[in-house]
């Protein structure tokens, strides 16, 4: 289900006034219709802090391309939907896609003490995150390379009537679940909340078994 279709589900659901093609949009909407889009666009934003691991907002390995600057610390712009990089992941390759080495993460404020306007050349040994979300290396690059890394995204905001949940539409529901306890607590609802508690339980156990990491159980004492 898209934004749109996610709001009119919970109209449904609560047994709000109208049809269902209503609301007609998530923009432009007052009163009762306002509330819903806004506890849908807030229900998903809760469900993606839930967890500091989920799967679906995890990125693998992704990559760019640096080509040799000799009048600077090789920097560029981290992706726009970044909310935390892996400092353990960042790594460098050769054109080609051979690996050469991970670089080791030095804090903005040391970074800036020990590097600030060198510009030795040579293969990049150590990076930094800038207040303004940059990614610096030193040395600067002597060749081309490619720069693998991983990453967090950030929560995906609703915003327009076809944007679409980054979870399997499986799931989509749980999303209608948690607006429902918001409408519930608004209209003091208990039957609504108590069915929203009801079947969002195990729904979200379900999207928990699949997209955290699996608990790494030591061996048994002897």
């Amino acid at each position: 289900m898209n934004f749109l279709q996610l709001c009119q589900r919970l109209r449904q659901e609560v047994g709000a006034a109208g049809d269902s093609t209503l609301p007609a949009s998530v923009n432009g909407q007052l009163g009762e219709y306002a509330r819903l889009v806004a506890w849908i666009r807030q229900a998903w934003i809760d469900i993606q802090s839930e967890h500091d691991s989920w799967g679906f907002m995890s990125v693998t390995e992704h990559t760019i391309t640096a080509n040799q600057d000799i009048n600077s610390v090789w920097s560029f712009t981290l992706p726009s939907d970044l909310e935390r990089l892996d400092n353990n992941s960042v790594s460098i390759a050769a054109p080609d896609g051979t690996h050469i080495g991970f670089l080791k993460f030095v804090d903005w404020d040391d970074f800036r003490r020990m590097y600030r306007g060198r510009v030795e050349q040579g293969r990049p040994q150590v990076f930094t995150i800038t207040p303004d979300k940059q990614l610096k290396t030193f040395p600067v690059v002597d060749n081309s390379y490619r720069l693998t890394f991983d990453y967090q995204k950030a929560p995906q905001a609703l915003e327009n009537n076809t944007d679409v949940p980054s979870i399997p539409e499986a799931y989509h529901m749980l999303i209608v679940y948690r607006a429902m306890l918001y409408y519930a607590g608004y209209e003091m609802a208990v039957e609504v909340k108590d069915r929203a508690i009801t079947e969002s339980e195990p729904l979200m156990s379900k999207l928990e078994r699949r997209y955290l990491p699996t608990p790494n159980i030591g061996s048994a004492l002897a």
